[in-house]
């Protein structure tokens, strides 16, 4: 093995690890949280790369084991597959793989077949989910406006189905910016939306009476229900005393604590904090 395929051996065993650790944080994370689809993305990226390296520097069964791991793992994302523990113990099966053929071609030993695994990894990815399939897709529909739908990319629609299926309450966020700042005024919302939940879709429009302006409307799922949130902002109320628009700041400190971890929507407990000192 000369040097150039020894400098992508080392990147791509530096990758297998943090499929190891992936696959790890997968199994503690609970399901149906926006958390744990963010670290299937994140597997998935992972993977990829390993079989775009692999296959640069002549590793075709690395390259192959990545190819079907990477299948089933889109399979996944788009919900077609629920992530469960017999899809994650497949899961950790293609990494020790991985890991044992990297060994094998570093050593420069014959590779066994593989067959086995890739029969597991494709029965895990032909193992869609159909139940209630019909009646998801119904309520999707009639909740999103029609102009919102038909700009979903396919994917798009699938992790919706996900959101949906899995019962995470499902928003859509309006915002107006400036077109001269609107790049990092938006950056910065999707930001903090993602720290409470997960932005499914974005959809940009100019207003024609407004063509200083451009709209944003967001698809959005959080995990906080309602009366969840309101639950937490009359307890943090109490507990800091507020009582008029002046304590807004330190209401909406001791929500949010009372929400963490609850992938609460940063802007729905804003506007029942604000409801409730107004009230």
């Amino acid at each position: 093995m000369d040097h150039f395929q020894n400098e992508f051996l080392i990147e791509i065993e530096e990758l297998v690890e943090q499929i190891f650790q992936d696959v790890d944080e997968l199994r503690n994370e609970a399901p149906g949280s926006h958390i744990r689809r963010e670290q299937i993305d994140k597997m998935f990226r992972h993977v990829h790369s390993v079989k775009g390296s692999a296959a640069s520097c002549g590793l075709e069964v690395v390259s192959q084991i990545a190819h079907e791991f990477e299948s089933l793992l889109d399979e996944v994302r788009s919900g077609r597959v629920d992530i469960d523990g017999a899809v994650t113990d497949v899961c950790e099966s293609a990494t020790e793989a991985l890991q044992e053929s990297l060994s094998l071609a570093a050593s420069g030993i014959v590779e066994p077949s593989r067959r086995a695994l890739f029969k597991k990894l494709r029965a895990a990815a032909n193992n869609q989910t159909e139940a209630d399939d019909d009646s998801v897709r119904e309520a999707i529909l009639a909740s999103i406006p029609s102009v919102i739908w038909q700009s979903l990319s396919e994917f798009e629609k699938q992790r919706l189905f996900l959101v949906v299926a899995q019962h995470s309450p499902l928003f859509l966020v309006s915002a107006i910016f400036d077109v001269a700042t609107f790049d990092a005024e938006f950056s910065g919302l999707k930001e903090t939306l993602a720290q409470h939940g997960e932005v499914i879709s974005t959809s940009p429009a100019v207003a024609q009476d407004q063509p200083e302006k451009i709209n944003f409307r967001l698809l959005y799922a959080s995990e906080a229900a309602p009366q969840e949130i309101e639950k937490a902002v009359m307890a943090a109320i109490a507990e800091t005393g507020a009582s008029s628009m002046k304590d807004m700041g330190k209401a909406m400190k001791a929500a949010q604590a009372a929400l963490a971890g609850k992938n609460a929507d940063g802007k729905l407990v804003s506007e029942v904090v604000k409801a409730k000192l107004l009230g």
